[in-house]
């Protein structure tokens, strides 16, 4: 399974966090290891521990821009513009036979993918809900569940 973004967001504490890795900006910020500590019961505070856990699980991330500037000192991806595209990444991922799920990190990071990529018929794509600080017409609790209900049958 490969859980997709749309583009590494800019750190807003003025400089790189020690253990800098996907969805790293921090527990008050981007709730993406909050909600899978949250639902596997695993410490994942470290880079370490996050990338170990990946690992166990089989679970790979992937954003669908290559390259982007950003308006604004902002992470919303409506700020990302001059875009390109991570093509040769995703005819790689396209031809690995044993991924078979691209969860995508938001319905917009989803519906961008498609209007850029055709995935073969053997991935399922799914928008899971943002973990975004900016999405909040779901509580914590209620994206937790929604991603528990996705990975329980795979990794939990």
């Amino acid at each position: 399974m490969v859980i997709v973004g749309s583009f590494p967001g800019k750190i807003l504490t003025g400089g790189l966090l020690e253990d800098d890795w996907y969805y790293s900006t921090g527990p008050t910020r981007n709730q993406f290891w909050p909600i899978m500590m949250h639902i596997s019961g695993e410490p994942l505070h470290t880079k370490a521990q996050k990338m170990y856990w990946c690992e166990r699980h089989g679970i790979g991330f992937a954003d669908i821009i290559y390259s982007c500037e950003r308006k604004g000192n902002s992470n919303l991806d409506s700020n990302l513009i001059n875009k390109t595209y991570d093509l040769d990444l995703f005819n790689q991922i396209f031809n690995q036979k044993h991924i078979t799920q691209l969860l995508f990190t938001g319905k917009g990071v989803l519906q961008e993918f498609h209007k850029h990529f055709s995935p073969p018929a053997h991935l399922q794509t799914l928008a899971l809900p943002s973990p975004s600080p900016a999405y909040a017409s779901m509580s914590f609790s209620e994206k937790a569940e929604v991603y528990k209900n996705i990975f329980n049958f795979q990794i939990f």
